[in-house]
């Protein structure tokens, strides 16, 4: 049967979508996901665009391809991904990182050759960080968190290691409901430090959508973004000038939308499914 896009996707070249609450929940492909994501990548530009800091690009492009989407590695943009690229462009200087989240974002930083403190140092006691120097401490969602692992990165940056985050996601969805995000791991190291990191690389911040449309060298104007959160999501879309797309099923709700007084959180377009973003007629 051939499919037509709804007339509101016309004139759309880049399809850019959230993963986790969007694609999937967990290890579940979500209603029409894979017959959507098919045929929008046989016809347009398709790109990934994920908070999720805790697998690598090849773990993510292997996780899609057995739920029946096959993309490439330059098709998926992560946080880790994203923050590995940005701190080795502006941060040539720095070298040792102290890392609170997952073997992904480890991966992806020691990839552009930063030095991860956590494997050089062990089983580091907390009291001992004032042995050793550390340039970036570097939070994403770490599903391991230990006290040790809190505090030694509480120590360093006190002593005067930059504080950046990959992003600032409360929430983690899977199938069985929502789990702590990388939001939460954040909100403990402020509250030990008394400040906010001095960087969030993921959404609702403009550089992963900016990154997608650069590379495949489309405007805002002809891009669109389609995610299940508000405060992340959809008000990264707005902002980045592409059209807000959001997809019930993941996070957010129709009775979160109708709470919203932000207009910069209101989606351009509203889907039950992905499968909504064919003509029905």
């Amino acid at each position: 049967m051939s499919r037509r896009l709804r007339k509101e996707f016309e004139g759309i070249e880049l399809f850019a979508f959230d993963g986790d609450g969007v694609i999937y929940r967990g290890a579940e492909l979500l209603p029409g996901a894979e017959e959507a994501l098919t045929f929008l990548n046989n016809n347009f530009k398709v790109v990934i665009i994920t908070n999720n800091s805790t697998t690598t690009t090849d773990a993510r492009r292997l996780k899609l391809e057995k739920l029946g989407i096959n993309l490439t590695n330059d098709q998926i943009i992560s946080s880790a991904s994203a923050t590995a690229t940005y701190l080795a462009k502006t941060r040539p200087q720095a070298k040792k990182i102290w890392v609170i989240g997952e073997q992904g974002l480890r991966y992806e930083l020691a990839k552009k050759g930063f030095i991860i403190l956590n494997e050089e140092l062990g089983k580091l006691e907390p009291i001992n960080t004032v042995q050793h120097s550390c340039d970036l401490v570097v939070v994403g969602m770490d599903r391991k968190l230990t006290y040790d692992r809190l505090a030694i990165g509480c120590r360093f940056i006190r002593q005067g290691a930059e504080y950046i985050a990959t992003n600032v996601d409360q929430t983690f969805p899977i199938e069985s409901g929502v789990l702590p995000g990388a939001g939460s791991m954040i909100a403990a190291l402020s509250a030990c430090v008394g400040k906010q990191p001095a960087i969030i690389l993921g959404k609702p911040e403009s550089l992963m959508y900016e990154q997608a449309m650069e590379e495949t060298a489309i405007s805002a104007e002809k891009s669109a973004f389609f995610g299940d959160r508000l405060e992340t999501d959809i008000l990264g879309a707005n902002r980045s000038k592409m059209t807000s797309v959001l997809v019930y099923g993941g996070i957010a709700s129709k009775e979160d939308l109708a709470k919203t007084d932000d207009p910069c959180m209101f989606p351009d377009i509203e889907l039950q499914s992905l499968l909504d973003i064919f003509d029905h007629s």
